[in-house]
């Protein structure tokens, strides 16, 4: 009988170290902040993590404080300590009239506008006080992460309009799973709204940083410097016994494509030049439908920032029967939104493009080489299904070259 009630006491101090071991983290998280109770379920684990890594603290006072919104100034200190960036070996600067030397946050802001990662809302102030929104938050991160385009997520936002500024980062923060309140609805295509103007909580930003750590690509991105497609061009050593022919290397992949074509002589450019051929865009549909162009975005590029500006140039885009002509946005950017220009399967458009500075304009006293290049694309095709119906999908884009031809431009 005491042998029996041996063998039930030791079972019962097993079953007590098992609850007691599988409790224990939960103990511990609750522990970290004062208000853990207030963090929702879903950023609990990251307000945890980045606890441990010491990249998003309290208050200062014991609390999270996970509704709080976050500013500028925060906002550049989380990124530096997701980049490991050495910011006490960033020298002074007064490049802002309300960043101060002495700020906690100073030497993250000269850091981070320095990579222009992040801007001035001009060119005086930086206003770290003001709160970021998702639109912001999404260019922020798109710039320092350089994050990959992955159009094959069907993703969709009712509320971001084709000349959007934000909405390429905004695309590319969704098809990276860095974008929480997203959902599928029947069809299996991602339509949600972006809802640009909603202010960023430190529970969603804690959320974010810790799916960014998540992602091996990016990881990489905080102990180098180095640009992204330092990894992703590697050379692969091939095996003595290649051979192409049985990789499939002579299927075309299936794909809206996107090459361009120019000559290799510079053009010449000056504030008095009529309209100059910089090259030509070539579209070509491997796919088994018919395809759509729906969006387009080119970049002008200088090689010096005080050449230009970018603003005071136009740009025309001319093929079978269509014909645009653009102002150049203050970043560079061309886009073309709402086209719809019909590309049947097999077929292939050209576009040349031109460029001419607009006469009203003044421009700087220095000269330099300038590019324009393609950015991003969009586009749908119809797709037979396995039922026999038919189904509109966006189009796999690939890029098999993105620059123009180099033009040097002189005041």
């Amino acid at each position: 009988m005491k042998k029996l009630a041996g063998k039930i006491f030791l079972k019962k101090l097993k079953m007590k170290k098992l609850l007691f071991l599988f409790f224990w983290p939960i103990a511990v998280g609750a522990e970290f902040y004062q208000d853990f109770s207030e963090i929702p379920i879903w950023a609990r684990t990251a307000a945890q993590r980045l606890r441990e890594k010491k990249i998003m603290l309290g208050d200062g006072d014991g609390r999270f404080s996970p509704h709080r919104i976050l500013n500028r100034a925060e906002f550049v200190v989380l990124l530096s300590r997701m980049k490991n960036a050495e910011t006490e070996k960033i020298f002074e600067s007064r490049k802002f009239s309300d960043v101060g030397i002495e700020d906690w946050f100073a030497p993250a802001v000269i850091w981070a506008t320095e990579k222009k990662w992040v801007l001035g809302t001009s060119e005086k102030k930086f206003s770290p006080e003001k709160k970021i929104n998702r639109a912001e938050l999404a260019t922020f991160i798109s710039r320092a992460f350089e994050l990959e385009n992955k159009k094959w997520k069907n993703i969709k936002f009712s509320d971001i309009s084709a000349e959007s500024w934000y909405g390429p980062a905004a695309f590319l923060l969704a098809e990276n799973d860095l974008l929480r309140e997203i959902v599928e609805d029947k069809t299996g295509e991602i339509f949600k709204k972006f809802n640009p103007e909603k202010k960023i909580s430190r529970a969603e930003m804690a959320w974010t940083i810790d799916q960014i750590l998540k992602i091996e690509q990016l990881k990489k991105t905080q102990n180098s410097q180095r640009n992204r497609w330092n990894f992703l061009r590697r050379p692969a050593v091939r095996p003595k016994d290649f051979n192409s022919a049985d990789q499939g290397y002579e299927i075309e992949k299936k794909s809206l494509g996107f090459s361009t074509n120019f000559s290799d002589e510079k053009i010449e450019i000056n504030s008095q030049s009529d309209w100059k051929n910089v090259g030509e865009i070539k579209i070509k549909n491997s796919l088994d439908g018919e395809a759509k162009l729906n969006s387009i975005e080119l970049r002008l590029r200088f090689s010096a920032e005080n050449v230009g500006p970018r603003e005071n140039f136009f740009c025309q885009i001319s093929g079978e029967n269509f014909f645009a002509e653009k102002e150049i946005f203050r970043d560079g950017r061309i886009f073309l939104g709402g086209l719809a220009l019909e590309i049947p399967a097999g077929d292939e458009k050209n576009f040349a493009i031109k460029i001419k500075p607009n006469l009203e304009k003044n421009f700087y006293a220095n000269s330099g080489d300038g590019r324009i290049s393609i950015v991003t694309a969009d586009g749908t095709f119809v797709s037979q299904l396995s039922d026999g119906t038919r189904k509109i999908r966006f189009a796999p884009i690939e890029y098999f070259s993105r620059d123009l031809q180099f033009f040097n431009f002189s005041p």
